[in-house]
């Protein structure tokens, strides 16, 4: 039997339709670190026994809007359901039938993958080369951490709002001349306060981000993440397509 040629533009519009969406999640987390950060100008000790000026930065705790939450879980649906579009794909191009809807079987752990039964039914209609591809992925916990994260992400979504912690910070840099004394870390009740004894035209700028929590991965950077999930999800497409060009030279 000739196979039809590899069809992934349905996986792809879902990739396409999450990457575009990024930019957005972006600004509104721009808008919500400006609004929430505090930089009041103080007066400090410098080494020299006189008081100087300087600057100090609070970031105040605060709540993603349920709008912006909603739509990030959008965002990671979509990226997880192209794998679920490219297991349909595979299947069906092999010969399954349309009302057969297997999903792109991701498990808590390597044991589970291997033993539920559930798992072997979404594999049934792929050819070997395929399976031994999606198994080499390691679509488990502690295989692949960005499969998994997007496959708890895109279950938590399903049952209950995606928690999105109220700041990340995840650099801080200094900028422009002079002398600092000290820089001072601390969080006091919901506040993180960075502050610096400085003087000249020297500024510490802290880089806070939203991030996403599960309980399986903690905090992590939440603009970041979704960049990852569509990069890992782009390069699982391309490893099936490569198969698919490799089958259809063999055949000819």
């Amino acid at each position: 039997m000739t196979k039809r040629p590899l069809d992934l533009s349905g996986p792809l519009a879902k990739l396409d339709w999450a990457d575009g969406q990024i930019p957005t999640v972006e600004a509104a987390q721009a808008d919500l670190v400006a609004k929430n950060t505090r930089r009041t100008l103080c007066v400090g000790p410098g080494p020299d026994g006189r008081n100087h000026p300087f600057v100090r930065t609070a970031i105040d705790n605060f709540t993603a809007p349920d709008a912006l939450t909603a739509h990030i879980g959008a965002i990671i649906h979509a990226q997880r359901t192209a794998l679920d579009f490219l297991i349909c794909e595979l299947s069906e191009r092999n010969g399954a039938p349309p009302n057969r809807k297997p999903y792109f079987p991701i498990r808590q752990s390597e044991e589970l993958f291997t033993t539920d039964g559930n798992v072997r039914k979404d594999m049934r209609d792929l050819t070997e080369p395929e399976r031994a591809i999606l198994v080499g992925l390691k679509p488990w916990r502690g295989g692949h951490d960005h499969i998994y994260l997007m496959h708890e992400l895109d279950l938590m979504d399903k049952h209950r709002k995606l928690i999105v912690a109220s700041r990340h910070i995840s650099e801080l840099s200094i900028e422009g001349s002079g002398w600092i004394q000290s820089i001072g870390w601390r969080k006091e009740g919901e506040d993180v306060r960075v502050s610096m004894i400085q003087e000249g035209s020297v500024d510490l700028v802290p880089t806070v981000e939203l991030a996403i929590r599960t309980e399986s991965s903690g905090a992590v950077s939440l603009v970041r993440t979704l960049h990852d999930f569509g990069a890992a999800t782009r390069g699982i497409l391309k490893l099936f397509e490569a198969e698919a060009a490799r089958e259809a030279a063999a055949g000819s």
